[in-house]
């Protein structure tokens, strides 16, 4: 199947495909969204696309339909939310969303919001979807407005989520800079140093676990140490500095693929950075990828890189450069292990210097989200369906690898479609199972021995099992449903 797509999209470009639209479609029916989209969200559960940002309208041929902020599409029509999360003032801007996930089943929205819960109590930044009330209510505590919590961390799925931002309260806890978001309650992080808490200025961004260990992203100061940082991890007895890490240029995004952790944002190894851009690290050392991503103009060190997307074995970035790799590569561009390639097309921004947000995946999709009106002359408004087709790509480099553990089988088989994992005393770690078409049909955190992995509802194939064990450890094998 990747062959065949591979092969075709060969042909297509050494025959010189030409015309408008060749790598981006608009959505149909086009949707005027009269300011920025910052993310899209493909919803499993609803199978609807979500959009988010600050548009208060979205206007279809001779309609307005109010969305507050937020809209979305089923792949024939566009709606708003069955309710709006927040309230706009005059004009046509809304408060920004910034993204939408699902945690336990429950879909959450995160943003710069604010909204008024059922006890009519304002509440910020956060909420999310009550199926029994058709609407949105707060999480188990209200964040007030004078709280610094911001963001809903990470973007992946984890036992723990972290609300963070600056330092701020929740639940009626002392002021921290990140709080624990664990099932149905809000707790103090218990990873509780002075890094987290000196100063008004201390920041976290990102907070997660890899490898077992928990790291933070942001800005801190120590002051046992007297220094500022922006990269750390907890060694067991207190926050240290990310080996390798020389810079305190922000981390826009994070996102564990294949044993690595990848990061992206506004770095440079002219800076200090381990990479331009975007840079994977194993736990030990850093990596680069390649030349990186880099800005045409004014100057190597502008642009930044804002969103991270695994999909079909591939990483996508998104953000604000021209090049990757080297070649040519407008906003959008993807790793493919050895290699970058552009996603193709030539922007028209609704500000100078837009860029491109994020990416999603639905219905085996890829859409796209950003500041831009047309793409190679069409006018897509800020949302766009990838036709599949590159349109550069570097020369391929030598990476290092994940290192993987082949001991003896740890996958037995028992009924069809089920299997047992046979893993040492105590090994724990997480397990995900993917299909042959790299789409991701089974996750599990604190798989151990003796835990059954059950594959009896999934369709007859060949399915990819791999265990990531919480000392950094791999084990993959595949399976034949």
């Amino acid at each position: 199947m990747r062959s065949a797509r591979t092969l075709a999209v060969l042909l297509m470009c050494g025959t010189g495909a030409a015309g408008m639209g060749q790598y981006w479609a608009p959505l149909q029916p086009l949707a005027k969204l009269h300011s920025q989209v910052n993310v899209v969200y493909g919803d499993s559960v609803w199978d609807k696309l979500l959009v988010g940002g600050n548009f208060k309208w979205a206007v279809v041929g001779a309609d307005s339909i109010y969305t507050a902020g937020a809209a979305m599409w089923d792949g024939a029509t566009w709606s708003a939310l069955p309710a709006p999360v927040g309230v706009c003032g005059g004009g046509n801007i809304c408060s920004n969303m910034y993204e939408f996930m699902r945690i336990d089943g429950r879909l959450h929205a995160n943003g710069a919001f604010v909204f008024w819960d059922a006890d009519s109590v304002v509440n910020e930044s956060f909420a999310r979807w009550n199926e029994q009330t058709n609407g949105w209510e707060r999480l188990p505590c209200v964040n007030p407005g004078v709280g610094g919590m911001a963001t809903l961390v990470p973007h992946f799925p984890q036992d723990t989520m972290y609300l963070t931002g600056y330092r701020g309260t929740l639940c009626g806890y002392d002021s921290s800079c990140v709080f624990a978001y664990v099932g149905d309650t809000i707790v103090p992080s218990p990873y509780r140093a002075p890094v987290l808490h000196h100063g008004p200025t201390s920041y976290v961004g990102f907070a997660f676990k890899y490898q077992g260990v928990p790291y933070i992203t942001g800005l801190f100061f120590d002051p046992l140490q007297g220094q500022h940082y922006s990269f750390m991890r907890w060694n067991g007895a207190a926050w240290e500095a990310v080996p390798g890490w020389s810079t305190l240029d922000p981390i826009k995004d994070v996102l564990i693929k294949d044993g690595w952790l990848y990061v992206c944002g506004w770095f440079f190894e002219a800076g200090g950075a381990p990479g331009n851009m975007v840079a994977r690290f194993n736990g030990t050392q850093w990596q680069t990828l390649g030349s990186g991503l880099l800005a045409a103009l004014p100057a190597s060190t502008q642009g930044v890189a804002l969103d991270l997307h695994a999909w079909n074995g591939d990483l996508y970035v998104a953000g604000q450069f021209n090049y990757a790799g080297g070649v040519p590569a407008e906003n959008a561009a993807r790793w493919d292990g050895s290699r970058w390639c552009g996603l193709g097309g030539s922007y028209a921004m609704q500000t100078p210097g837009g860029k491109a947000n994020g990416f999603t995946v639905w219905r085996d999709e890829l859409y796209m989200s950003g500041g831009f009106i047309t793409i190679d002359g069409d006018t897509l408004w800020h949302v766009a369906r990838w036709l599949g087709q590159v349109e550069n790509c570097s020369a391929p480099v030598a990476v290092m690898e994940a290192a993987e553990d082949d001991e003896a089988p740890w996958l037995i088989p028992l009924e069809p479609g089920q299997w047992r994992l046979r893993l040492p005393a105590g090994v724990v770690g997480q397990l995900a199972v993917w299909d042959a078409q790299g789409r991701l049909v089974l996750m599990q955190s604190h798989a151990r021995d003796g835990h059954v992995v059950d594959l009896a509802a999934a369709a007859p194939g060949v399915y990819l099992a791999r265990l990531e064990e919480a000392n950094g450890a791999v084990r993959s094998v595949k399976a034949l449903r």
